[in-house]
Parts: C-alpha cells; sequence; structure tokens
C-alpha cells in the first residue's frame, strides 16, 4: 500500500493541500488537470512527474530551470508519446540528462506502454 499526495476541490472553489489518500496495487485512480499552476517547490527528496502531449511543456522548462540551479530533488520523469524522432528524444534525453532528471520514455508505436507498475 502507499499513500498518494493530491489536491482536491472544495465546493466553494478553494483547495485542500496534500490530502492523503492510501492506494493499494491494482486500485484504478482517475487523474485529472492541472488546475492552477505547478508548484515544483513541495519540500520532498523525490518527485515524480509524468507528462505527455503538449503537458510534457512545463516539464521540459523546469528541466531547462533546474539545469542551471541544481536541486537536491531526485526527479523522475514519465513521457509517453505515441511517435518521436530519434532526434526529438535524443533532445529530451539531453535535457533531463543537463537537469539530473531520470527520464523513462515509452513510444506506443514502438510497443511501449506507460502504466503504473513501471512508476
Amino acid at each position: 500500500m502507499g499513500v498518494l499526495h493530491a489536491k482536491r476541490a472544495l465546493t466553494a472553489g478553494g483547495w485542500v493541500s496534500d490530502v492523503r489518500i492510501a492506494i493499494e496495487a491494482g486500485r484504478l485512480a482517475r487523474i485529472e488537470g492541472p488546475y492552477g499552476r505547478f508548484d515544483f517547490e513541495d519540500g520532498k527528496r523525490r518527485q515524480i512527474w509524468v507528462g505527455a502531449g503538449i503537458g510534457i511543456a512545463p516539464f521540459v522548462a523546469k528541466m531547462r530551470e533546474r539545469a542551471t540551479l541544481r536541486s537536491g530533488t531526485v526527479v523522475d520523469l514519465f513521457h509517453p508519446t505515441s511517435e518521436a524522432s530519434d532526434a526529438a528524444l535524443a533532445k529530451m534525453r539531453a535535457a533531463a540528462a543537463a537537469a539530473g532528471v531520470n527520464l523513462h520514455i515509452f513510444v506506443s508505436s514502438r510497443g511501449e506502454k506507460l502504466d503504473a507498475s513501471k512508476i
């Protein structure tokens, strides 16, 4: 069993941060968003980022920033994509390496699928 840190909407339109929800292997989860803004400064020693499609853009920007301002936070970025050129993948890998980010790319057209067991 693990713990999922989440943000849950209030009916009044505000947010409650750091809601802890117990999760177990095999349990289904619906993830939605983003809402508000990204906050990469959560004080945790490790972060897991998942970005696909246009949703990868804020993570690429953050990697560029991390390359100049090293952080002690361990980051794993999971990036599923339907297809990508070798040149685009090389560029993404170089940005991740410069930022000290552990990059995990899954290209579905090559038979690679991201699922919860890989995170």
